[in-house]
């Protein structure tokens, strides 16, 4: 049996059904059972919105179920995902996730199976991401096809295993989690493993553990990815983009250099070979978006003044 594909949406129903539409490109789509999580809907504008996506959502066809998994209050981003991956992983030992606003390959579905079925025995490898990072590089279409793996996790497009999860899961509800995350953090070599994963690590999981408030997913797994030596798989050639950087999320704001290089034309056009773990080059350096270090050392200094917060909602309000 195919693994069941969890889409994720809530307002935004262009983008839905360009993602439907790639998801059926794929051959393996007929035989997968899809899952929509949608939230409910904050106010009366979005109400419209969340009742034409879960209409829409009724009328989708090309796969062997549909099940629309609605929320009647707004549960905010992370906590109706966290509740519907619970729900499917009841039912189910593994899982595929999207958001609305990706497009995928023709390739993905087999992509993330086949690597399911692979890895699922190998203590070492957490996830199966769809995205390549190297997409934000100046060289894409000179890097070689091949497989590498990372501490470094992906939320757009990936898969992994009910155990594993529930795993992850129990570390973040331990009690001793914010004194590991301070330790850690003091840690100078362990600082410089997650600052490879990006310079914006350090100062989110910095803010979070000021207010003691569990990290968002995808910091959080990178975090625990470096704290316990373990994998997620790529490829080289991306199984997806998204095109979420218009500024119509909930949390990105619109950046015209991602936008430039989410292109289809970008997709991989083969299927890939899966080997063992280990014969897989490791790299936690890999090519990323802009990023501007003296914001990120502002924000760093901010944060271990407790005034973050209190600066980031005086420029928004100054800004109005």
């Amino acid at each position: 049996m195919l693994s069941p594909l969890l889409i994720i949406v809530y307002n935004r129903i262009d983008h839905l059904k360009k993602a439907i539409e790639s998801v059926k490109s794929n051959i393996e789509a007929k035989e997968t059972i899809l899952y929509v999580s949608s939230d409910g809907w904050k106010n009366e504008e979005d109400k419209i919105k969340v009742k034409k996506i879960r209409e829409y959502s009724r009328s989708i066809t090309g796969f062997k179920s549909v099940e629309i998994i609605s929320y009647d209050k707004n549960l905010g981003g992370d906590a109706a995902t966290n509740k519907s991956r619970a729900y499917i992983f009841s039912k189910y030992d593994r899982l595929i996730t999207i958001e609305d606003d990706q497009e995928v390959s023709p390739f993905f579905l087999n992509y993330i199976n086949e690597g399911l079925d692979f890895y699922e025995n190998d203590p070492r490898v957490f996830s199966i991401c769809g995205f390549s990072p190297y997409i934000f590089s100046n060289n894409y279409d000179q890097y070689e096809s091949k497989l590498f793996k990372s501490n470094r996790w992906n939320a757009w497009g990936f898969g992994f295993w009910k155990e594993k999860v529930e795993n992850f899961e129990e570390v973040k509800k331990s009690e001793s989690f914010f004194n590991e995350l301070e330790k850690d953090l003091k840690c100078k070599t362990f600082k410089k493993k997650i600052n490879l994963l990006s310079k914006e690590y350090f100062p989110h999981l910095l803010h979070s553990l000021k207010k003691r408030k569990i990290p968002e997913y995808d910091f959080l797994i990178g975090y625990y990815c470096v704290k316990n030596e373990l994998f997620n798989i790529y490829f080289s050639k991306t199984h997806t983009i998204n095109n979420g950087n218009d500024g119509s999320g909930l949390r990105a704001k619109k950046n015209d250099f991602l936008l430039s290089r989410m292109n289809i034309n970008n997709f991989i056009k083969e299927k890939v070979d899966f080997i063992e773990s280990e014969k897989i080059v490791f790299t936690n350096f890999m090519p990323r978006p802009p990023a501007k270090s003296i914001i990120i050392k502002i924000k760093i200094i901010l944060i271990q003044l407790s005034i973050f917060d209190f600066t980031k909602k005086l420029i928004k309000q100054l800004k109005f």
